[in-house]
């Protein structure tokens, strides 16, 4: 449930190939055993500056060339603010995904999260690295008298990661929040009644820990609230709840809007093959239509590859893997 698009800036590795003379130097510096101390502590400088000065000239390509140069100082400096935060906010994320993961969160995950099993090797580390990821930079707020703790954060994290196995974690970043109630909670504000879920514009989102557990129980019914909302959340990254998320190029923007345009006016007509892939709540706009969507695609994927293959294909290009 939910309540001027601007380019996003995505973090940026510093490829060797900038300055692959240096680059190679730096990465094969070596000194003698009697030295190595305070060799390899130099060799570690020196790769540092090395890695800084082509972040500099990356900046100097990138944003002082153009119609940049002419922008007013303000915008200048907000850009400045996001370039300097995408570094550190990646540093953040690659420290806590290199940290051990506590084995009270493995418990927690074995318990509540039944798709985590089917995760091994590779798939499970990064899943696990994105995980530690989500939590260490996202608050969990407790409403209704619930003491938030190590349980809730990993098992609501994981759903959250879920969506974004393949994807990047910058997906989240208009998430500045997790409100959980220790019950199905009423927004005064809102004609609905009792909510399970609720993903706002401001960043929030807000889950009843009922509602997640009841949504993980079962991972066949299409119906999870906290993956629900985590796609508002997806949704929201353009900058509205419009039901389309930022696409991984801009060539599929026409495929997803024919696709998705279909199917929503098919559910909206009541269709009776659409009902049996997706629940009729998806008809309400497309933002809850893409909502809805994210749902079946991971909870009832075979039911959608086989009666609704344009659909499943869409939303597996955009995930970036196939859930079945």
């Amino acid at each position: 449930m939910v309540l001027v698009r601007w380019p996003r800036l995505v973090g940026v590795t510093w490829p060797e190939r900038t300055w692959p003379a240096l680059g190679a130097l730096a990465a094969t510096v070596e000194f003698p055993d009697l030295l190595a101390r305070v060799g390899n502590a130099a060799a570690a400088f020196f790769r540092r500056f090395l890695l800084g000065a082509q972040a500099c000239w990356w900046f100097v390509c990138c944003f002082l060339t153009g119609p940049l140069i002419r922008c007013r100082p303000e915008d200048r400096r907000f850009l400045w603010r996001v370039f300097l935060a995408g570094i550190f906010k990646r540093r953040k994320w690659r420290k806590l995904a290199a940290a051990p993961t506590p084995a009270v969160w493995l418990g927690h995950l074995e318990r509540h999260v039944p798709f985590c099993a089917a995760l091994v090797g590779e798939e499970r580390e990064e899943f696990l690295g994105k995980l530690k990821g989500f939590i260490g930079t996202k608050p969990f707020f407790g409403a209704g008298g619930l003491e938030i703790d190590d349980e809730i954060r990993v098992v609501v994290a994981a759903s959250a990661v879920r969506l974004i196995r393949k994807l990047d974690l910058s997906y989240y970043d208009r998430l500045k929040e997790i409100v959980v109630y220790p019950y199905d909670f009423v927004n005064p504000r809102s004609e609905y009644g009792v909510h399970l879920g609720e993903a706002h514009s401001f960043g929030t989102v807000v889950l009843s820990w009922p509602a997640v557990l009841r949504g993980l129980r079962d991972e066949h019914d299409g119906h999870e609230t906290a993956l629900h909302e985590f796609a508002h959340v997806l949704d929201l990254g353009d900058g509205g709840f419009d039901g389309t998320p930022v696409l991984r190029a801009r060539a599929d923007y026409a495929a997803w809007g024919q696709v998705m345009g279909a199917h929503f006016e098919r559910l909206q007509s009541g269709d009776a093959e659409s009902l049996r892939v997706l629940r009729a709540y998806g008809a309400t706009d497309p933002a809850e239509f893409f909502a809805v969507a994210t749902e079946a695609f991971f909870e009832k994927g075979e039911l959608m590859r086989e009666r609704a293959p344009d659909l499943y294909k869409v939303l597996r290009e955009f995930y970036g893997f196939d859930p079945c």
